[in-house]
C-alpha cells in the first residue's frame, strides 16, 4: 500500500485454477501426446509447467504468505477450478466452472480444504487429471465463463463485509477475438483456428452471455465483458469498494514460451508461422500474456508471467516467473518452484479508493425536508452546482430528481451525479444548491429551517417531519451498508411585525464571535438586503410578518468513524425580501465530509 492509502478490513480471495495439459496435469496413460516433441518420445510434455502440483502441494504456505504480507486485513480463501472450452473439436471432458471450496475459509484451513476437495476429486487423490491431453484444448479455454461464475458469486459464500479478490492461474487465452490463436501451429491434436466466442453457460442465478468478452464487449454492449462484469456484477457492487480485483499469473510453459520445443516443427507448420519462434507462435504467446495483462490492469490487480515479458497495453513490470516444469514423471512431479510462490505472495487486493469518499446507493445522495412554518418558495429549479478539487465545474452534476410529499414531508432530493458510473464523490468535489424558503407563520422566535435529528437539533426544538429528515446518504470505499447523516441545524429568528425590526444575537462563524464593539449598519429600508457586519455577520429584515436573521450550520463526518462532530454555526447569507437564502454545499477533503449551509 502507499503512503497514506487505507487497507481493507477484510478480503476474500477465491483462486480460479486453470487445469489445461500445460498447466501441470497431463496424463500420459491417455496416449494421445498430440504434435508436442517431448511426449511423442513417451515423456512428459516439453514444458509443461508444473503449476497445478506445486499449487496442490503448497496451498497451505501460499495462504499462510499472502495473509502475512497483509497483516492488516482479514484474509479468507476459497478455489475454483475450470478447463472445457465446449468447442466442437475438444474432448467433451471436463469443466467450464467447478466450485471446489466455496466456503471462504481462514489461512490455517486452506491446505486441508484443497486436499480434501480438488485434489481429492478432480485430480483422483494424485496430481494428474484423468484423460488430460492433447486433444483437449491446450491454447484457449473457458477462462472467461469461469471468472464470470466467480464474479456472479456462483457456489461462492462472498460476503459484502469483505472486499472480493480472484487470483487467476493459467497458461492459455481467453475466446475472444482480440486475442485469438492459431491451433494449426500448435501441438494440439486440432489444427483448427481457435473459437473467439465464448458459449453461454447455466448459473445457478441465471445464464451468462453468448460471446461475453474479456476486456472489451464483443456484442455492443458495453456490460458484456469480465472486466465490466467486476464492477457491475450483484456480488462485486456489494462487495467493500463496490467492485471486485483480477489478479493473473500466466505460468511458465509451452503455450507462453514462444521458443519452447514444443511448439512444432515441420514444412506445414513452418509456412504458417509456426516451429519455435515462428511469427504466428510468437502472436499466438502474445495473445495469452497480453490477456493476463488486460484484465489484471482493467481490474487493479496485478499480473506476473514469464520471466522478461513485458505487457503491450499495461505499466506492469516484467514478468518474474522461471522455467520450472513437471520433470519425467507426472504421477511424482517436482512440487517446488520458488519464482511462482513469490507471484503467489505479491498477489495484490487493489487499493482502497482512497479519494472515493461517498458512493450513490439506491437512493439519492442528499435529502432537504423543510421544517415548521418554513415553506420552499414555489416555482424554483434547484439545480446544484458541483466542482472538482481544482475548481473546475463537473459536467454530469445531478439535476433535482424531484420533490414529492412523503406523508406530510415535503422532500427535495440530489444526485451528485446524473451519470450512475460517477455518482462517487471524491476528494475535493464541492455539491451545493440554493434555494428560497418562505416562513408562513409563527412560533415567533428561533425556529429550525431544516428537519434534522442530530441531538443537538433536537435540543433546539428540531426534528424530523414524517419520519422524514434532512440527510446524506452514502457508502464508503470500505465499510458495508449505507450511513445515513442528518444534515445539522439551520435556524431562522421570525418576529411579530407590530414589534418592528428586531437585530438578533449573531451567532459566532469558525474562529469566534466578533467584536462586542463592531458598528450596526443601519438598513438600506424594508425588503432590501443588509449589509454584512465586520466579522462576517448579516442582518436581515423581511417585511410583513417576519423578520430575523438566517444562520448556517457545518457539521463535519470523519469516514473512518461515522461519527458527527459538534455543529458550529456560521452566518447566513441575506436574501431578497420575504425569503431566506438557503444554500447546502457538500465539499469532500481529506477524508472527511462537509456539510456547508450559508
Amino acid at each position: 500500500m502507499s503512503p497514506g492509502v487505507g487497507s481493507w478490513p477484510a478480503v476474500q480471495l477465491v483462486f480460479v485454477l486453470e487445469t489445461t495439459p500445460y498447466d501441470g496435469v497431463y496424463d500420459p496413460s491417455a496416449h494421445d501426446p498430440g504434435r508436442d516433441a517431448c511426449a511423442l518420445r513417451g515423456a512428459t510434455l516439453c514444458e509443461e509447467s508444473n503449476g497445478i502440483p506445486f499449487f496442490v502441494a503448497n496451498a497451505q504456505a501460499i495462504a499462510d504468505g499472502i495473509a502475512a504480507r497483509h497483516p492488516e486485513s482479514n484474509v479468507s480463501f476459497a478455489l475454483v477450478d475450470y478447463f472445457a472450452t465446449g468447442a466442437a473439436d475438444n474432448d467433451p471432458d471436463g469443466s467450464s466452472y467447478h466450485v471446489d471450496v466455496g466456503t471462504f475459509v481462514a489461512p490455517s484451513g486452506f491446505g486441508t480444504a484443497v486436499r480434501t476437495t480438488f485434489q481429492s476429486t478432480v485430480l483422483s487423490g494424485g496430481y494428474v487429471y484423468s484423460d488430460s491431453d492433447l486433444s483437449d484444448n491446450v491454447l484457449t479455454s473457458s477462462s472467461i465463463t469461469a471468472l464470470y461464475g466467480a464474479l456472479l458469486g456462483d457456489g461462492l459464500g462472498w460476503s459484502p463485509r469483505a472486499h472480493h479478490v480472484l487470483v487467476w492461474l493459467g497458461s492459455t487465452a481467453p475466446q475472444d477475438p482480440a486475442y485469438a490463436q492459431a491451433y494449426l501451429v500448435g501441438p494440439s491434436d486440432h489444427a483448427n483456428a481457435s473459437s473467439t466466442c465464448e458459449p453461454a453457460h447455466a448459473f445457478g442465478s441465471g445464464a451468462s452471455p453468448r460471446c461475453e468478452g474479456w476486456f472489451a464487449s464483443q456484442d455492443g454492449n458495453i456490460s458484456d465483458s469480465i472486466a465490466a462484469f467486476a464492477g457491475q456484477s450483484s456480488s462485486c457492487e456489494a462487495s467493500l469498494g463496490a467492485a471486485c480485483t483480477i489478479d493473473a499469473i500466466d505460468l511458465y510453459s509451452t503455450p507462453t514460451d514462444a521458443s519452447s520445443p514444443g511448439w512444432p516443427c515441420s514444412s506445414l507448420t513452418e509456412t504458417a508461422g509456426g516451429c519455435p519462434s515462428g511469427a504466428t507462435v510468437r502472436q499466438n504467446v502474445a495473445g495469452i500474456l497480453n490477456a493476463g495483462c488486460d484484465i489484471a490492469a482493467a481490474t487493479g490487480g496485478t499480473w506476473d508471467g514469464p520471466s522478461g515479458y513485458r505487457c503491450v497495453r499495461s505499466t506492469f513490470g516484467p514478468g518474474s516467473l522461471t522455467p520450472t516444469f513437471v520433470g519425467a514423471s507426472a504421477a511424482a512431479p517436482r512440487l517446488d518452484n520458488p519464482s511462482l510462490l513469490l507471484a503467489l505472495g505479491r498477489v495484490g487486493f487493489g487499493e482502497p479508493p482512497a479519494s472515493e469518499v461517498a458512493l450513490g446507493a439506491n437512493q439519492p445522495i442528499f435529502q432537504f425536508v423543510p421544517f415548521g412554518a418554513v415553506e420552499v418558495l414555489a416555482g424554483q429549479t434547484a439545480t446544484p452546482r458541483c466542482t472538482i478539487a481544482d475548481g473546475t465545474p463537473f459536467p454530469w452534476c445531478g439535476r433535482e430528481l424531484g420533490h414529492a410529499l412523503g406523508g406530510t414531508a415535503m422532500i427535495f432530493t440530489w444526485n451528485w451525479s446524473d451519470a450512475p458510473s460517477h455518482n462517487a464523490m471524491t476528494t475535493g468535489d464541492q455539491w451545493s444548491v440554493s434555494f428560497l424558503v418562505e416562513v408562513t407563520g409563527g412560533p415567533y422566535r428561533t425556529v429550525p429551517v431544516d428537519a434534522c435529528v442530530s441531538l443537538g437539533c433536537l435540543a433546539d426544538g428540531g426534528g424530523s417531519v414524517a419520519g422524514e429528515f434532512a440527510w446524506a446518504a452514502y457508502r464508503t470505499p470500505t465499510s458495508p451498508g449505507i450511513a445515513v447523516t442528518t444534515f445539522p441545524l439551520a435556524e431562522v429568528t421570525v418576529e411579530p411585525s407590530e414589534q418592528g425590526w428586531t437585530a438578533t444575537n449573531p451567532l459566532p462563524v469558525l474562529g469566534g464571535p466578533p467584536s462586542s464593539s463592531a458598528p450596526v449598519p443601519p438598513l438600506a429600508g424594508i425588503g432590501s438586503i443588509a449589509q454584512v457586519l465586520p466579522g462576517g455577520f448579516a442582518l436581515l429584515s423581511i417585511p410583513a410578518v417576519m423578520a430575523g436573521t438566517l444562520a448556517a450550520g457545518l457539521a463535519r463526518t470523519m469516514i473512518r468513524t461515522a461519527r458527527i462532530a459538534t455543529p458550529v454555526k456560521t452566518p447566513a447569507r441575506v436574501a431578497p425580501a420575504r425569503s431566506s437564502a438557503f444554500e447546502m454545499d457538500r465539499e469532500a477533503e481529506s477524508g472527511d465530509y462537509t456539510w456547508h449551509f450559508e
